[in-house]
């Protein structure tokens, strides 16, 4: 039987070190933005990172013609934002 190890960081912890990590090692960053929850939360930490780090992020918005209104709203937004 397999024996599990635990690691002692929780998923934010662990996901902030990996996004620090990637500002150490990449001297230009995009983020692919649907304006879905996950890429919601994804895109606030990274630009949290950028922002303590002066650095800017790239975002990339694919237009499908077909997203909510809300959805669109909310891209906008998270854009402002950010500015």
């Amino acid at each position: 039987m397999a024996t599990k190890n635990y690691l002692i960081s929780n998923v934010f912890e662990s996901t902030k070190e990996r996004i620090s990590k990637v500002f150490d090692n990449f001297e230009n960053i995009y983020i692919s933005f649907s304006g879905g929850k996950d890429s919601t939360v994804m895109t606030h930490l990274v630009i949290q990172e950028a922002i303590k780090r002066n650095r800017k992020v790239g975002l990339l918005i694919i237009d499908l013609e077909a997203q909510y209104k809300h959805t669109i709203t909310h891209i906008e937004e998270m854009i402002e934002l950010y500015k």
